[in-house]
C-alpha cells in the first residue's frame, strides 16, 4: 500500500487495491470492500496533517513501523468501528453502508478524545441510512461550499447504476466512497480516489480525478425499494469512470455526501 504523498499535505495517498499487499499483520484483509475505511482514513490523516492541534487524533506509530503498516492499522481500526464486511460470499452485505461510515467515523473520533461537529448527510444514501438521517439531495452549490470550507471534510457516496431495459430507469448494482479534495474556480471538483474500480490504478503517486457534477435530466433511480424522479435533483459524476459490468455501461450517480468537522471534546 502506498505511502503518504509528500507533495500533497492535505490528502494522503492510500490505495484500495495493491497486489503486493497480502493479508497478514498490519495489512488490509480484503481491499476490494474497504473503500469506506480508506476514504475515512484519507480524510482523517489529511486533516491531522493540516491541523497540528489534531495530532493526537491518530494512534502513535510503533517504533520502526513502516508507513504501509501504520496506514493499514488506521484503516483496519476504522473498518472495525464501521463494521465493514469483507465476506465476498455475501455480496449483498459486503463493504460499508452509508450509515456504518458515519457511525464508524464518529466512534473512531470519540475514542480518541475528539468529537464531530457540523456533521451531516446530504442525500438519500441508497437506502442505507436510518430514516432520521435522510435529507434532501444536495445542490451543486451546497457541495461546493462545503468542499471549499477548510474546516470540513467531505466524503462522496456514489452508486454504480446501469440503465435497465425499462427506459430511463437506472438500477443500482454497487457503490463506492471517495474523498473530495477541492473545488476549482470553474466549479468542477478534484476528487481523490486511487481505486481501479473508479478508473484509477494502485500507485505510489497521487491519483486525482477532475469531476464535473451535473443533474440527471431524464430518468429515475430504482433499487427495488425506492424510486426517485429526476425532479429530486439527482446528481451525476462526470470524470469518474467505473469499469463496465457484463459489458454494460455503468453510470456514477451521487447518492449523497457526508460532511464533518473535528474538534477536541470539552
Amino acid at each position: 500500500m502506498p505511502y503518504i504523498c509528500q507533495a500533497d499535505a492535505s490528502i494522503p495517498v492510500l490505495a484500495v487495491h495493491d497486489p503486493e499487499n497480502k493479508q497478514g499483520h498490519g495489512k488490509i484483509s480484503n481491499q476490494g470492500t474497504y473503500c469506506g475505511p480508506v476514504a475515512a482514513a484519507q480524510a482523517l490523516i489529511g486533516r491531522c496533517l493540516a491541523d497540528p492541534s489534531l495530532q493526537n487524533l491518530l494512534p502513535a506509530r510503533d517504533h520502526g513501523e513502516s508507513e504501509n503498516n501504520y496506514q493499514s492499522r488506521i484503516i483496519n481500526k476504522l473498518a472495525k468501528d464501521m463494521g465493514t464486511s469483507n465476506d465476498l460470499k455475501k455480496m449483498e452485505t459486503a463493504g460499508t453502508t452509508a450509515q456504518q461510515l458515519s457511525d464508524g467515523i464518529e466512534k473512531f473520533v470519540q475514542d480518541r478524545g475528539f468529537k464531530l461537529r457540523n456533521n451531516r448527510w446530504s442525500g438519500w444514501g441508497a437506502g442505507e441510512l436510518n430514516p432520521a438521517s435522510i435529507t434532501d439531495f444536495p445542490s451543486v452549490e451546497e457541495i461546493q461550499e462545503a468542499v471549499a470550507n477548510p474546516n470540513l471534510d467531505s466524503i462522496a457516496h456514489m452508486g454504480w447504476y446501469d440503465e435497465s431495459w425499462r427506459k430511463d430507469t437506472f438500477n443500482r448494482n454497487g457503490g463506492h466512497f471517495a474523498v473530495f479534495k477541492g473545488v476549482n474556480s470553474d466549479g468542477t471538483f478534484t476528487m481523490h480516489d486511487p481505486s481501479p474500480r473508479a478508473g484509477g490504478q494502485a500507485s505510489d503517486v497521487e491519483i486525482s480525478h477532475l469531476v464535473d457534477i451535473g443533474k440527471l435530466v431524464n430518468g429515475k433511480l430504482e433499487d427495488g425499494r425506492d424510486v426517485f424522479s429526476a425532479s429530486h435533483n439527482i446528481l451525476t459524476l462526470k470524470g469518474i469512470i467505473p469499469k463496465p459490468k457484463n459489458n454494460i455501461e455503468i453510470f456514477p450517480i451521487l447518492d449523497g455526501v457526508f460532511q464533518f468537522g473535528i474538534e477536541r471534546k470539552n
